[in-house]
Formats: C-alpha cells, structure tokens, sequence
C-alpha cells in the first residue's frame, strides 16, 4: 500500500467525521442563537410569574429551588435542536441505529415535559391542602396540626410521584395498591379524629342557636355549683364572673346541664 492509498482512506475516515462535528457546531449554535432570544421574549412576557407561587411553597422554598419557565422552556429547545441536529449528522454517516435510538427519545421528550407539569403542579396543590389541612386542625384545637398536615402532604406527594410515573409508562401498580390502602387508612383515621375533634365545638355552635333567646350578658345563673353573671357571649362560649373569677364555659353546658336562673 503506497502513501497515496493511505491518504486516501485517511481521507474516506477525517473528511466524513469532520462533516459530523461541522453539522454538530452548526446545530449548537443555531440552538444557542435560537435559545437566547426566546429567552429573552419570554422575560419580557414575564412569563416567570407563573411560578411564583409554586416557588413559594414550602418543599421548594425549603431547599432554595426556583422553577423559571423561561429557563426550563429555553433549554427545552435548546437540546431539542441538538438532538435533531445529531439525527441529521448521524444520518449523513449513515448511523442508522444511533439515529432511530435518538429519534426515540425525541419522541419520548414530550411525555418527560407532560409528566413533569403534573409533578410541579401536583406539588403546588398538596401543599394548597397541606395548608388547608393544617389551617382547619389548628382551629378546631387539634395540638398535631402540624404532624398531620405534613402526614396528609407526603401522602400526597407519594400519589403525586406515582401518577408522574404513569405517565412515563413505568410499571407502578404494586406500589399504587400499597399507596392507596395506606392513604384510605389515614384518611379514615384523620377523618375519625377530625369529627371528635369538631363534636364539642359543633354542640356548642347548635347550643348557641338554642339558648340565644333563652339567655343573655348581665343574668346571674348558676351551672354545675357555679354561679355567676353572665358578661359575654358569642358562637361557641359564654363568659361567667365568679367574682374573684372568671370563667368560660361552652354554651352546650347551658343545654346538658340544669341551669339555676336568679332573678334581678
């Protein structure tokens, strides 16, 4: 094999893989011309303030991570452009099964974008409801608020995780059986410690109805050994000065119990 022979299968080899990494320079750049004024279009829509309030919420905010929709959608189209532009180059070498492998996973991005709009949207409303959980425990007196509102979050978060990986066509089923017998018995028992929790305050609601004509601030009755005058009422209790005490009762005692009124 003489010098020229060589050159010449040097050349069959360089000259085609140079052709690669040119398609693959001008691609990247293309996507870096592309990516950098759409970004800037979409700072200018302001398009960013969708996110705030799911940056807001306590798991994201908690370890300091910020969703830019500017940013994920910019990079989106960036690596879309390069993978089409690997396509292309692999095409060219006649690389049929590198091309059909990235094709593949081109037409798998855009249940990755789906399944992660259901992740970052399922976030932003169990942590709605972890407030709203948390919110109703803390009025109705329930000292765990805390501890269930998180207990009600992570179960949330779970169901959350499995659906995202539904939608990316994982086997999950076993795990969602589990998840949801788990979650059923939670919510029972929540639901079960919830309405002991709101009996009391619901009595002494009704029991407002009832005694509201019945009594007033400024009578002197005596309930269960104390007597005293009555200084104030609203929905739930009423308020009785003892004299050296005062003392506030639910307004359902004024139902249960015998109630001595004395007169002015």
């Amino acid at each position: 094999m003489n010098e020229l022979e060589i050159l010449n299968q040097l050349g069959e080899l360089v000259i085609p893989f140079g052709l690669f990494v040119l398609i693959l320079i001008i691609g990247w750049i293309a996507a870096k011309l592309l990516t950098s004024v759409l970004r800037r279009i979409l700072k200018k829509l302001k398009i960013d303030r969708i996110a705030e309030p799911l940056n807001r919420t306590e798991l994201l905010s908690k370890y300091k991570i910020q969703i830019k929709p500017s940013v994920v959608l910019a990079k989106f189209i960036f690596w879309l452009i390069m993978l089409v532009t690997l396509v292309a180059a692999a095409n060219y070498l006649q690389l049929d099964q590198i091309s059909a492998l990235v094709m593949q996973f081109i037409a798998f991005l855009p249940e990755l974008l789906k399944a992660l709009t259901i992740l970052l949207a399922g976030i932003y409303i169990a942590s709605l409801i972890k407030n709203v959980v948390g919110s109703a425990c803390k009025s109705f007196g329930i000292k765990s608020w805390n501890a269930i509102s998180s207990v009600v979050f992570s179960l949330l978060l779970i169901i959350i995780f499995i659906t995202t990986l539904e939608q990316l066509n994982l086997e999950t089923a076993l795990i969602a059986d589990i998840v949801r017998i788990v979650v059923a018995g939670a919510m029972l028992a929540f639901a079960i410690a919830y309405g002991m929790a709101a009996k009391n305050v619901l009595a002494s609601i009704l029991s407002g109805f009832y005694s509201k004509n019945k009594y007033a601030p400024g009578q002197v009755i005596e309930v269960d050994g104390m007597k005293g005058t009555i200084i104030a009422m609203d929905g739930i209790n009423f308020t009785l000065d003892m004299g050296e005490k005062k003392v506030v009762l639910p307004l359902n005692r004024l139902v249960n119990e015998a109630v001595v009124v004395y007169s002015g």
